[in-house]
């Protein structure tokens, strides 16, 4: 069994003709026994077009659609990244990203990150609204953002050291700490005409 990148381009191809693989906004998309369906089909019409996938599996069909797009997602995170960062810019020379482009609406929304720009933001809402008759003496600001597959979730937490005591053997520190988790929102579903 040898994919080539024809190959790989015919099943990413008819991988776009199934939303109910890869558009999660899809009412079908949760329908498993459709999913198993459109896997079968896609095996059918390879085995037919390429002989030297004589011997693949759905399973197989399943798996290199699963790593073609987890490719594509590192390709796609890369010419983002460089987008918002340095002059030149990432240009990726991933023959198939063209042809996967199509799931860019699905996926641009786990690639987002948090900028500095929203940390200082909200560090003066919070500072300005809230905390201003109070002494500050120590902030910590600290974003983690995990991603799972198509799941990602930032948390964001300002820990705020506002006042230090010491009584004898004992330092009391008070601490305000709020921790916000955002999951990105869902593209809307587009009406049909």
């Amino acid at each position: 069994m040898v994919w080539t990148r024809i190959s790989e381009e015919f099943l990413v191809e008819r991988i776009r003709d199934h939303p109910c693989i890869w558009d999660h906004r899809s009412d079908l998309y949760t329908k498993k026994a459709l999913k198993r369906a459109a896997y079968v089909a896609m095996k059918n019409i390879l085995v037919d077009n390429f002989p030297e996938l004589a011997t693949i599996t759905t399973d197989h069909v399943r798996i290199k659609y699963n790593n073609l797009r987890t490719y594509f997602l590192k390709e796609l995170k890369k010419t983002v990244d460089a987008s918002s960062g340095s002059a030149g810019g990432y240009v990726t020379r991933w023959e198939l990203f063209g042809v996967m482009s199509f799931l860019k609406d699905t996926l641009y929304n786990y690639i987002t990150v948090p900028t500095q720009h929203f940390r200082e933001e909200l560090l003066f809402t919070i500072i300005t609204n809230i905390l201003r008759p109070i002494i500050i003496l120590y902030i910590f600001i600290s974003t983690v953002t995990i991603s799972f597959m198509q799941h990602t979730v930032t948390t964001s937490t300002i820990t705020i050291i506002i006042s230090c005591r010491q009584h004898r053997n004992t330092t009391t520190v008070t601490v305000l700490q709020l921790t916000s988790r955002a999951k990105p929102v869902k593209p809307a579903k587009e009406e049909e005409n």
